[in-house]
């Protein structure tokens, strides 16, 4: 059974816009909560946050489907 993540990653790579606004929808207010924290300044820590879901956006380009795997 494939994760929610994976659904949404799956939908993102078929160009469905609305599987990106789930994705910042899940995932931006605990970012922003964790990055201020280390940082200790909001307006900071929110730009962060958007170069982080920036750089997912642009991470699928290369994404080849190994969901579950981490390349360091």
């Amino acid at each position: 059974m494939k994760t929610q993540e994976q659904l949404l990653i799956e939908r993102i790579l078929k160009k469905d816009e609305k599987a990106l606004l789930e994705v910042y929808t899940l995932y931006n207010k605990k970012l922003t909560f964790f990055v201020t924290k280390q940082i200790r300044n909001k307006e900071e820590a929110e730009e962060i946050v958007q170069d982080i879901f920036f750089e997912f956006i642009e991470s699928l380009r290369n994404f080849r489907g190994e969901i579950g795997r981490a390349h360091v």
